[in-house]
């Protein structure tokens, strides 16, 4: 059965502008569709960067010269090679964005205390009570996350073993720990919205996804956090490197498998 990509939608998905029926059809086919969240990557990343742009105050002579050519009509032209070059331009960064944009990952050290979402990530890894989901079904466990949070986590989980999740605060902040297994080994991955957690958010990478990395010597436990979208994420192991192998309960794609399981700090090399 054909099913049509939701790559028109992925702009205004990313917003929060599409009605709640569209989202929750344009949810449903990112689940499956390993394309579509290819493409979602460099649309998010667009966002981002469109936000960081401050805005200007234009000059009162600029307004003076708008104004006067606005009066004064003038017959439209354009030359032909500077449409030319315009259209070969844009067609070379719709092709070659997203494609470079798939391999910038950067992975650096994370300084200082240790963030309300770090903090999180680590008691609840820690924890002993009860999931209140238990389930090993992709699927189902992102339709709880969206009932529940509203949050949007994809999981394929190939070789994890998913257990469920259950709702935490994050720095006063409503969120979500996911509880699994990577090669038998306790992992948890919570997530919350970006924007409460203000500066206790993971600094979100311009044009490239960037990671931090925090060891907690004292548990022997791996700590990665970053941003994405509107979204933050801490990741906890106890797994060899610096414990990105975890990473892989959202990744299916095996270039970009190949591409984190290379991430490492100079001292784990």
């Amino acid at each position: 059965m054909f099913v049509p990509h939701v790559i028109r939608d992925l702009s205004p998905y990313s917003e929060g502008a599409l009605p709640p029926g569209e989202a929750a059809r344009v949810a449903q086919h990112l689940l499956s569709c390993e394309r579509c969240r290819r493409a979602l990557d460099p649309v998010r990343a667009g966002a981002r960067l469109a936000r960081t742009l401050a805005p200007v105050t234009a000059p009162a002579s600029l307004w003076s010269e708008l104004e006067v050519r606005i009066e004064t009509p003038r017959p439209w032209r354009v030359g032909w090679w500077r449409l030319t070059l315009a259209v070969a331009a844009a067609v070379a960064i719709a092709i070659g964005l997203p494609w470079w944009l798939r391999d910038r990952v950067e992975l650096s050290v994370a300084t200082g205390a240790p963030s309300p979402l770090e903090t999180a990530a680590l008691e609840a890894h820690a924890a002993a009570a009860p999931l209140d989901y238990e389930t090993g079904d992709p699927e189902r466990l992102h339709g709880w996350i969206a009932d529940e949070t509203g949050l949007q986590v994809y999981l394929a989980a190939l070789e994890q073993k998913l257990e469920g999740a259950r709702i935490v605060r994050a720095g006063g902040v409503r969120a979500v720990a996911i509880a699994y297994r990577t090669s038998g080994c306790p992992t948890t991955l919570v997530v919350s919205p970006r924007r409460p957690l203000g500066a206790g958010a993971p600094a979100p990478g311009l044009l490239r996804k960037h990671i931090a990395y925090r060891r907690d010597a004292a548990r022997s436990l791996n700590v990665l956090s970053w941003t994405r979208g509107e979204q933050s994420y801490a990741l906890v192991s106890a797994l060899p490197g610096v414990g990105q192998e975890a990473c892989f309960v959202c990744h299916t794609d095996p270039d970009r498998r190949a591409l984190i399981a290379r991430l490492a700090l100079e001292d784990h090399r």
